[in-house]
């Protein structure tokens, strides 16, 4: 929160609202880490789950 306040120069507190609300209202559906381990030398193994799920 504190480097995107900085970044758009809002204050932290009103970051925190607008993702909340954009949170409840079902916008942003989840967050991932961003890894960069291919810079520090290292192998990368990835394993990914998928989940079918039929909407009506």
């Amino acid at each position: 929160m504190h480097e995107t306040s900085r970044r758009i120069r809002v204050a932290r507190a009103t970051v925190q609202s607008r993702l909340a609300k954009v949170e409840d209202a079902g916008t942003v559906a989840g967050y991932h880490p961003h890894l960069d381990v291919a810079g520090r030398g290292v192998d990368v193994q990835c394993f990914v789950q998928l989940e079918r799920v039929q909407v009506s």
